[in-house]
């Protein structure tokens, strides 16, 4: 298993693509702990056009979990589901529904399935 600063420097490497930048963000998230690294690095996953939408719902539904940036990291699990149903697993749809419960999303209104 690769360390922290291994994952790091991989990352801002030249030539790094998207799945070094994927395994530093999931690094931060799964092994440190650490929301804020772990969102910063998926902010500059989500740059790359080469990224693959999975990546970017992980990183919506990380979002999600602070109170005051959930509303916007709805709208972009919203969009993202409305642009690449197949992206979202069952469990995804069902975590997506709790967020419309828990931002009181109209009924009418939701997507999320479970």
């Amino acid at each position: 298993a690769q360390t922290g600063e291994q994952l790091q420097a991989a990352a801002r490497a030249e030539g790094a693509g998207y799945r070094d930048q994927a395994a530093l963000a999931m690094y931060y998230l799964e092994v440190a702990d650490d929301v804020p690294a772990a969102t910063s690095a998926y902010v500059e996953l989500s740059r790359d056009p080469e990224a693959p939408v999975f990546y970017l719902r992980k990183w919506a539904f990380l979002l999600a979990r602070d109170p005051a940036r959930a509303a916007s990291a709805y709208k972009a699990l919203k969009a993202l589901f409305l642009g690449d149903r197949d992206a979202f697993r069952e469990e995804d749809l069902k975590a997506f529904a709790e967020l419309e419960k828990t931002l009181a999303i109209p009924e009418a209104e939701r997507i999320g399935g479970g």
